[in-house]
């Protein structure tokens, strides 16, 4: 993969990190627990470089910069569930 970006819930308990197009153009999260290593893998966005968590982690922030758009992700289900 290639991660271009990062992002760390305010809890501690997860991150989302985006990966370039050479990565898949993708957002995974990684439970931060230890000895946990438990990924999910999110819908894809050309080029993501940045994913904001929301306070509460229920939700990211995705901004694929070729595109203009901010997608919603809903992080218990994965799915994008507003692009504007």
């Amino acid at each position: 993969k290639r991660p271009v970006g990062v992002s760390i819930s305010s809890d501690g308990s997860f991150a989302l990190v985006t990966n370039d197009r050479i990565g898949g153009n993708s957002v995974v999260r990684i439970v931060l627990a230890p000895g946990a290593v438990d990924t999910n893998r999110y819908a894809g966005s050309p080029s993501p470089s940045g994913v904001p968590i929301s306070s509460a982690g229920s939700f990211a922030l995705i901004c694929p910069p070729a595109r203009n758009t901010v997608r919603l992700i809903e992080l218990a289900t994965g799915r994008v569930v507003a692009t504007r």
